[in-house]
């Protein structure tokens, strides 16, 4: 007689060989070096402030932002390619978390950058407070701060330089590849 309450039974095979759907992940970006594109970022706002006040440049050749002009350049990188000064110098790149494809300007520019600028400087004196809880998420196992997380991007190491950047030939200079028969040891 069968029981009639046991399991089904059925023959398994194993599994074959498991091949990922689509390109590889992208490393994540480790957090050193991902802190290194940080300060570059912001020595770069800081020698634009300098620059402009040891010129006695007046704030009107900036639109009356002095302190913006450093940081409009660098959303304008991030929204354009996915990378700042800082993580070009260092090799990483902005890409979405769902497809690695690099972010778009809604994602780089809006979500990840303008809308915690706009808080940072709501937040006055609690200012430091809100760049800690924006930075701790870092040290997470995803990496991901939390502008990462509103705009559901990651950063990644960009060992292709090529594939995060507009085409033009002002980019095919800055990242193209030394010529290696040129190249003495």
């Amino acid at each position: 007689m069968t029981n009639p309450y046991a399991a089904p039974e059925a023959t398994l095979e194993p599994p074959g060989e498991w091949e990922p759907e689509g390109p590889p992940a992208l490393p994540d970006a480790p957090r050193g070096l991902r802190l290194v594109a940080l300060a570059i970022d912001a020595l770069v706002v800081l020698g634009q402030l300098i620059a402009q006040r040891w010129l006695s440049i007046p704030d009107r050749y900036f639109g009356g932002l002095p302190a913006q002009t450093g940081v409009l350049l660098e959303l304008a990188l991030t929204a354009a390619s996915g990378r700042s000064i800082g993580k070009w110098v260092v090799r990483l790149a902005v890409v979405r978390v769902a497809d690695d494809s690099p972010a778009t300007f809604t994602r780089a520019f809006l979500l990840r950058t303008l809308i915690p600028l706009v808080l940072f400087s709501m937040a006055g004196v609690w200012s430091p407070l809100f760049v800690l809880s924006d930075l701790l998420p870092l040290f997470r196992e995803d990496r991901r701060c939390l502008h990462d997380h509103l705009a559901g991007t990651r950063v990644v190491r960009a060992a292709d330089v090529r594939r995060f950047r507009r085409p033009g030939p002002l980019m095919d200079r800055l990242t193209a590849q030394p010529d290696q028969s040129r190249i003495s040891e």
